[in-house]
């Protein structure tokens, strides 16, 4: 079985854990407000900013992502200053302790590049978000998308072939991803998101 399968199929409960968490289902029932879009932009940079800090470190191990052009934070930045929302001040940390986890963990960041082409159409027909048309985070990659999926999966494949003892490691990474990120989207929740 492919590494991205196994990952795929290790993840999922966590990944449905993460949707509820996060009330995805209102994105397609298109009762989802601005504010709850503001709070997920919050949460979405709060993770691209955590596991961005790991990109120099890991780089060399993953020269064919090419992650300097997986940046996405500035996207977010301003996304949240179109919503007139504050970009968070505190980064969370999120622990990763070899290039395996790593690669788990950013799994979970590019497989959102994909969720986030539904989800951005689906909030198009939102009369919510009619007057909304920047979409800067969930359009970052442009045609290059499908792309960039198909690489990282080469890659991420290669690397379960050449790396076996790692699997473990980077399923851990990709659990631990998701996790931080339902943290994320728990804790905020509540909370509305801080406007300018």
């Amino acid at each position: 079985m492919l590494l991205s399968e196994k990952v795929k199929i290790t993840t999922a409960a966590v990944h449905k854990e993460l949707e509820a968490a996060t009330e995805s289902q209102k994105i397609f029932d298109r009762t989802y407000t601005l504010q709850q879009y503001g709070k997920m932009m919050q949460n979405n940079y709060l993770f691209c900013a955590a596991i961005e800090k790991y990109f120099v470190a890991y780089q060399q191990n993953f020269v064919h992502l090419h992650l300097p052009q997986r940046r996405k934070c500035k996207h977010l930045i301003d996304d949240l200053q179109e919503l007139q929302i504050n970009v968070p001040e505190t980064v969370h940390e999120l622990i990763i302790n070899s290039a395996a986890e790593f690669l788990g963990a950013l799994y979970v960041a590019e497989g959102a590049m994909l969720g986030g082409q539904v989800i951005k159409k689906q909030l198009q027909q939102n009369p919510a978000f009619i007057n909304y048309e920047a979409f800067r985070y969930y359009t970052c990659y442009g045609d290059n998308l499908r792309n960039r999926w198909i690489e990282f999966l080469e890659v991420l494949n290669n690397f379960g072939e050449t790396h076996p003892y790692e699997i473990e490691n980077v399923l851990e990474g990709a659990i631990t991803g998701f996790n931080f990120y339902k943290g994320l989207a728990v804790s905020t929740a509540e909370a509305a998101p801080v406007t300018n």
